[in-house]
């Protein structure tokens, strides 16, 4: 069996890596003699941290204008009837080689990845990936939408192209309760389970060498017998609060201040999404801001790690730290995997799904709720429960990591199914 991984959209945000890495390693528990491609937006940042050769995504980008890759989607979606009468129309080699269409029309199940794509909060940009999953549907290739955010679907017309084509999916699978809802909610008729994030499945060993690995890096992490709390920030300015990124970047600057102050802490932030192979998101640039904003920002007690990692790298970080606070999710569910209690701040709802499987919604806050005051009550809480948080982490990972296994076995259970009655 062929099998395309797709919509894998960028490496250098470990997030991604994670999720991909524990796709692939659940597919293979499943499917050991399939051959596994990879297709990615940025396939050099998946060879530097992954060791692996991606192939290319190119057609999936979106944008509202005239334009050759708009031409070519509608070329595409007028001839893919054709193929399955065995009719090659005129030109499309051309098109196939220069869209590197091939992966698709080699694969024998597409399993679509990602983070939160589905969602009109990137409208239009990501009407590409619905084209994508339209197009194979055509081609009568199975598609399975594998552990995702899904939703909100606010916008009429965007409500209406998601619909048309998750009809069209062979399954569908959610990591939270509220995206599998929603899906419901359009009244989909496609089978919708609910496991868990796909990186709960990522083994935190593995074979292959990342350059990353071969590079090393030059940060230094406080002596372990010191007290140490990390930070994962993210730009974002998405709020309904109307919390400007300098807001937000200076109460973390307030709390860390706090940390170093009044708590004697040391304070690193780890970022789990830098600027590798040129990807335009850098956290480390807004953790300066940060530190820009801190009275105590020069001091030794802080420190921004400058290093590249790998998902299993930052987990052997994060079980180094008292405490974690993240916005990253993924920054959250790798400290998780390290068994580190965490604070979430959320600025989608799929945050709120992960700390509801872990039952640790009081050691979440809202982006539209943060203000010093009410962040500094949460953290510290937190720091006064740390026992309590890391028993209950070490109670439910199992647990959640069992559901998180459990995408894999329903696409062979639903791939077999359909094949039986062909």
């Amino acid at each position: 069996m062929d099998i395309l991984i797709t919509d894998y959209y960028c490496a250098s945000n470990r997030g991604d890596a994670a999720i991909l890495e524990g796709v692939y390693q659940s597919l293979e528990e499943v499917y050991p003699d399939a051959d596994v491609t990879i297709m990615s937006e940025n396939p050099q940042a998946a060879e530097l941290v992954h060791g692996i050769n991606a192939e290319p995504q190119v057609l999936t980008g979106f944008q509202w204008r005239i334009s050759k890759k708009n031409a070519v989607r509608a070329y595409l979606s007028l001839i893919s009837p054709f193929f399955n009468q065995g009719v090659v129309p005129p030109g499309f080699d051309y098109i196939k080689n220069r869209g590197n269409l091939q992966p698709y029309l080699d694969a024998d199940l597409v399993i679509s990845t990602g983070g939160q794509f589905l969602t009109d909060v990137y409208f239009p940009g990501k009407v590409g990936i619905l084209w994508e999953h339209y197009f194979l549907s055509q081609l009568n290739t199975p598609v399975v939408i594998y552990a995702q955010t899904l939703g909100p679907f606010n916008r009429q017309p965007y409500r209406r192209m998601t619909k048309s084509v998750l009809d069209k999916t062979k399954l569908i699978i959610t990591r939270d309760q509220k995206s599998k809802k929603m899906i419901e909610d359009l009244g989909v008729s496609t089978p919708v389970y609910f496991t868990a994030d796909p990186a709960f499945s990522m083994s935190l060993q593995t074979d292959r060498e990342s350059i990353l690995n071969v590079l090393g890096t030059s940060d230094t992490l406080p002596d372990e017998n010191e007290f140490t709390v990390s930070i994962s920030v993210r730009e974002w300015s998405h709020t309904d609060a109307g919390i400007s990124v300098d807001d937000y970047a200076q109460t973390i600057a307030d709390i860390a201040d706090w940390l170093v102050k009044e708590k004697n802490i040391n304070v690193v932030f780890a970022s789990t999404c830098t600027g590798l192979a040129g990807y335009h998101k850098d956290d480390r640039l807004m953790a300066g801001q940060v530190v820009n904003h801190m009275e105590h920002g020069q001091r030794d007690e802080v420190q921004i790690l400058a290093g590249e990692y790998t998902p299993q790298d930052l987990v052997k970080i994060y079980e180094q730290m008292d405490l974690h606070i993240g916005m990253r999710m993924h920054s959250n569910i790798l400290a998780m995997m390290a068994e580190t209690p965490i604070v979430a701040i959320q600025y989608q709802f799929k945050t709120e799904g992960l700390m509801e499987q872990f039952g640790l919604l009081d050691y979440m806050i809202d982006i539209n709720d943060v203000n010093e005051e009410s962040l500094r009550q949460i953290v510290d809480n937190a720091l006064s429960n740390r026992s309590s948080i890391t028993k209950t982490i070490r109670s439910e990972l199992p647990v959640v990591q069992n559901k998180s296994s459990q995408s894999a076995q329903l696409v062979k259970d639903h791939v077999e199914s359909a094949e039986e009655y062909k």
